[in-house]
């Protein structure tokens, strides 16, 4: 190449460079390849989804419970549904409630419960209650007692120690503790 003293304007003529991401094709012309593709199908079929157990992986309807929310918490029949599960389902069933407050108000990650998420799961179960055995302040330090240096989250089996925490600070067992949770099932809205 002669140097010719100016900037540089490219090649030239006989110096013209071609590579394979310039050669285009004309149906490559209307392609944006900056965007992907909208999904709109799972990979498995919905009888496959339905056959593993993943549609109603603990769900109210799946365990037998006639309700669910507050009203549960005082309904005999759904205190007696639950009080039959085996304890595989019961935990199962717990997982999903875990799981579903983790995603409460965007939460983005379903394996990693944080303060203010704990402390409405509490309150939604009415274990926690200013005037009660478990204040609000009892709950929160039973959550920093789960935490592990630099962590602000805890996982399941954590939340199930914190569980029993719970169960202690009220004098009652466990399970009771356990049965409240999965009757709420979900993030009440009416509680903060």
């Amino acid at each position: 190449m002669e140097s010719t003293g100016g900037p540089y304007k490219g090649p030239t003529g006989s110096q013209k460079l071609t590579h394979a991401h310039d050669q285009h094709t004309a149906d490559d012309e209307g392609e944006d390849l900056g965007h992907l593709p909208e999904v709109n199908e799972y990979l498995a079929s919905a009888e496959q989804r339905k056959k593993w157990g993943l549609e109603a992986y603990g769900s109210a309807e799946t365990l037998g419970l006639p309700c669910t929310g507050k009203q549960a918490l005082s309904d005999p029949a759904a205190l007696l549904a639950v009080r039959k599960l085996n304890p595989d389902h019961m935990m199962m069933a717990l997982k999903r409630v875990f799981e579903r407050y983790n995603l409460w108000q965007c939460g983005y990650n379903k394996s990693q419960m944080d303060k203010i998420r704990w402390s409405k799961a509490l309150r939604d179960a009415g274990l926690v209650a200013e005037n009660g055995m478990l204040p609000g302040a009892a709950a929160d330090k039973i959550f920093h007692r789960l935490l592990t240096p630099a962590k602000n989250a805890v996982n399941f089996i954590e939340f199930v120690e914190g569980l029993r925490y719970v169960a202690t600070a009220m004098r009652c067992s466990l399970n009771e503790i356990m049965e409240k949770i999965v009757l709420v099932s979900a993030p009440l809205k009416d509680s903060a």
